[in-house]
């Protein structure tokens, strides 16, 4: 988690603590490190079973460039200096997420400056691998706005992104897929839902994840507020009709997983007063 505690009238503690947990107890991972950084990206490394956590910098004097994306390491008793993964180095990177799929752990985020990008790396030995780093035909770099991700069995990459600006100012979430060899983004059905320019958000509204590896969507209908989600029919490779959880309007968060078994769940807070957290299941 982030510490943005003031220490005193003129110095707050602003870095980053991780935990981890066993029982009824907690106990601090390593001692804090980073400063002054944008959200966060933790997950495990299947090859170490050590934690690894990205943040984007927010420190003007850090070694790390403003606005880029800053990747943490711990080798068991200290946690290294943030480093950057080269094909991204200096460039402003938004929407990143970390998570493991077949053994491995895959990074996924999108550089908003030129050349415009969404990303997916793959860390092995060490190190950060393309998989994929490319704009998608047709998406305009200026309405880029959030990225969501997953892979399947045979290590083909699916990419929910919102974007694609037409002459209507319209902008629409879309999912693409980069199978494996492959090095550009190729667009999967239609486009799930458009927006106006105007009610375009950079806050997280959308997620994806897989069942059966075809592609499920969880979205903010903006119209309606309610939450709705797709999943693309394996005969037509088309979206069938969404299905609205609940009638309550939702916030700006939102979570979806499906487990191997195909039993999948989708939580999200609405909007009222409390946000109440609602969880859904969904069962094959």
């Amino acid at each position: 988690y982030y510490n943005s505690d003031k220490l005193s009238d003129d110095e707050y503690d602003r870095s980053y603590y991780v935990y981890t947990g066993s029982g009824s107890s907690w106990s601090q991972v390593g001692a804090k490190f980073g400063f002054n950084g944008n959200d966060s990206a933790l997950e495990i490394d299947p090859a170490t079973m050590r934690p690894v956590l990205a943040f984007q910098s927010n420190d003007r004097n850090a070694s790390i460039p403003r606005r880029s994306l800053g990747i943490y390491t711990f080798d068991g008793s200290s946690w290294s200096a943030g480093s950057e993964i080269a094909d991204i180095a200096g460039m402003s990177v938004y929407g990143y997420h970390m998570r493991v799929f077949n053994g491995s752990l895959y990074l996924c985020g999108l550089v908003q400056n030129a050349p415009g990008t969404y990303f997916v790396f793959k860390y092995e030995n060490g190190s950060w691998q393309p998989v994929v780093n490319a704009l998608p035909a047709g998406m305009s770099q200026t309405n880029m706005v959030d990225a969501s991700f997953a892979v399947a069995t045979d290590g083909t990459v699916y990419l929910c992104a919102g974007g694609d600006e037409d002459a209507n100012g319209t902008w629409y979430i879309t999912v693409y897929k980069c199978a494996p060899g492959e090095t550009a983004w190729t667009r999967i059905a239609s486009p799930i839902k458009d927006h106006s320019a105007s009610g375009m958000s950079t806050s997280t509204n959308f997620v994806l994840d897989l069942c059966d590896d075809l592609p499920v969507v969880l979205y903010k209908n903006r119209d309606t507020d309610i939450p709705e989600i797709v999943m693309l029919n394996a005969e037509t490779l088309q979206w069938n009709s969404p299905t609205a959880l609940g009638s309550v309007g939702m916030g700006s968060y939102l979570a979806l997983e499906f487990a191997p078994d195909g039993t999948g769940y989708a939580a999200f807070l609405d909007n009222g007063e409390t946000s109440s957290l609602h969880v859904y299941k969904f069962d094959e």
